[in-house]
């Protein structure tokens, strides 16, 4: 329970400046850059400054939950907090440091770098909202670690066959049906953040959470099609289960009024639309491309794998936040 230790404690600092800094400043005096005068915009550059700090570190805590975790790519936190995060923070996020960069806009002109940092702002942003390309560099890493080892370790050397397969390893880098990219690999986890929940993790049903975690490991590994069918099956899922938070009657009836079965997704996804209009583009969108997998039709364009990159992406965000919009509370 570290990782939600961790969020907890920065949450709350983090929501204590930015009520704080909204008693100060609202939200529309920062986009019209009203930042007061004297002591109090002092105090305005900050707090901006604070949360900045606050706003990385839980994107460190959040991305590293991901890298250590071998079971689910849910994290649980205070329900308050997670809220915050949710609807005030996140939201406000790129505002946050935006404004911080105006404030300082006039000592970084005197000092002749405000091109310099405006052009490079893109470091203040999440990893998320980048693309990071790396090349092969970490193929080449491991590459080059093999053949120092294979030409290190002598032929007679009894490790050879007790605690390394060279050939093995060299099967798999080079097996072109596997595809081994681990730059890509990489890159793909630096655009997730995990779901996080304001419930116990343990109140998500264990199959969603199994589910959650191919998709998760999926994107990581380029199985776009496996990513989109999931995050379809878990909307579907989620909406069944929870059909009554929801405030929907899943059910379809015959003409004596008797139940049928549960209704189609497309019906089940316009039901909850005009109770839940926040989750109305999620579902459209992992619907549609999940129909394009599961149902392909004739006249379906096979997309390039970078779009179906795109799709797969957009499904497994959509998804998070619905998961998260149904166990926030």
């Amino acid at each position: 329970m570290k990782t939600t230790a961790q969020i907890n404690l920065t949450l709350t600092i983090a929501k204590q400046d930015f009520d704080e800094l909204v008693r100060l400043r609202s939200i529309e005096r920062l986009k019209q850059q009203d930042f007061g005068e004297g002591a109090q915009r002092q105090r305005v550059a900050s707090l901006l400054a604070r949360l900045i700090g606050s706003i990385a570190e839980i994107e460190r805590h959040l991305k590293d939950h991901l890298r250590q975790s071998d079971s689910s790519p849910v994290v649980e936190g205070a329900p308050q907090l997670v809220s915050f995060y949710r609807d005030e923070l996140k939201p406000n996020s790129r505002l946050i440091k935006e404004t911080f960069l105006q404030l300082h806009k006039e000592f970084f002109q005197k000092i002749g770098l405000w091109g310099l940092v405006s052009d490079r702002m893109s470091y203040l942003y999440p990893e998320s909202e980048q693309e990071h390309i790396t090349g092969v560099r970490v193929r080449n890493t491991i590459e080059a670690a093999l053949n120092f080892f294979d030409e290190t370790i002598d032929e007679e050397d009894e490790r050879r066959d007790e605690s390394f397969s060279f050939e093995g390893a060299w099967d798999i880098i080079d097996h072109q049906f596997v595809g081994f990219r681990p730059d890509e690999w990489l890159q793909n986890l630096r655009l997730l953040e995990p779901v996080l929940t304001g419930k116990p993790k343990a109140t998500i049903p264990q199959r969603i959470q199994l589910r959650l975690f191919d998709a998760y490991q999926g994107f990581v590994l380029n199985q776009w099609f496996g990513v989109i069918a999931l995050s379809r099956a878990i909307l579907e899922d989620n909406i069944l289960t929870h059909a009554d938070r929801l405030g929907i009657n899943p059910y379809s009836n015959s003409t004596d009024g008797k139940r049928q079965g549960f209704k189609h997704l497309g019906e089940l996804i316009y039901l909850v639309s005009k109770k839940h209009p926040e989750l109305k583009n999620d579902m459209k969108t992992i619907k549609r491309a999940g129909d394009r997998i599961l149902h392909p039709k004739k006249t379906d364009v096979t997309s390039h794998p970078h779009i179906f990159r795109k799709e797969a992406l957009e499904c497994l965000q959509g998804i998070k936040r619905i998961v998260e919009y149904v166990y926030a509370d």
